[in-house]
């Protein structure tokens, strides 16, 4: 079912993601934890694409809902 999704929202989630992005994540409060720590913008951007496809479909799914 995802791979549906995937394909369908792809162009429009890489569009959104930018290296703005990824600095605002390195650069937030938030303490990032060791496993995510030195890792390349390409790499956290491509992580960030999946979250937001993930929270994209959580989203459509709860718009479903009584």
């Amino acid at each position: 079912m995802t791979a549906i999704h995937d394909d369908k929202y792809e162009d429009e989630i890489e569009k959104n993601i930018t290296s703005d992005d990824v600095q605002a994540v390195r650069n937030s409060a938030v303490e990032m934890p060791e496993s995510l720590q030195g890792l390349t913008e390409e790499e956290m951007a491509a992580i960030a694409k999946r979250v937001v496809r993930k929270a994209d479909l959580v989203l459509m799914y709860a718009s479903t809902l009584p």
